[in-house]
């Protein structure tokens, strides 16, 4: 959501043509790692992200106030489904491949640690992680079990991290960098989606 406001994604991937391989496909991921951390820390920070959600959830909830609402979010986005059903009111939250460590990357003044994140959450979480994805994220995991009652996790096995938010019949280096066939892709992606 702050991406598509800002009018910049967090990451750019890298265009490569079809031969460049997968060393320089990782060279051009590795190198904007700097970039990455200074808009987690500086630009899609808490205090910046609060001012985009807060407006946008309460005239929402003003156009539609008998709705439920349900959170989600890719990769760094578990961070924000965790913050955000923490006090916004929703009813579920869904987080693909999640990466809620971002907390620790926040200011000072909104820094958390992950447990803290995950007990703060007020509805069930649905975590979908990769089979790379960390064990605490994965069924019975320690962050898991943080999260409030009714929540749990799902493990994709044969995904990497990442593969929600790729296309499912992407064969440039990039995307095999990234693992998974695309019948494997498209498949995880369908049934998440269900």
């Amino acid at each position: 959501m702050p991406d598509h406001w800002r009018g910049r994604p967090i990451l750019d991937i890298p265009t490569l043509s079809p031969t460049a391989g997968r060393f320089r496909a990782a060279m051009g991921l590795f190198m904007q790692i700097p970039r990455v951390f200074y808009r987690m820390r500086l630009v899609h920070n808490w205090p910046a992200l609060k001012q985009l959600l807060e407006p946008l959830i309460a005239e929402l909830r003003l156009r539609h106030p008998d709705a439920q609402f349900l959170c989600y979010g890719y990769c760094f986005g578990a961070y924000l489904v965790c913050k955000c059903s923490s006090y916004l009111g929703f009813s579920a939250g869904v987080s693909y491949h999640p990466s809620p460590q971002v907390c620790r990357f926040q200011p000072s003044a909104h820094r958390q640690t992950e447990q803290d994140l995950a007990v703060a959450a007020r509805c069930p979480i649905l975590l979908l992680p990769a089979g790379n994805d960390p064990e605490k994220l994965k069924e019975d995991g320690e962050f898991v079990r943080w999260l409030p009652s009714g929540s749990g996790s799902h493990t994709y096995p044969d995904m990497k991290h990442g593969y929600m938010s790729r296309a499912a019949f992407d064969e440039t280096p990039m995307a095999n960098l990234m693992g998974g066939n695309s019948e494997d892709i498209a498949a995880a992606q369908a049934d998440a989606l269900q």
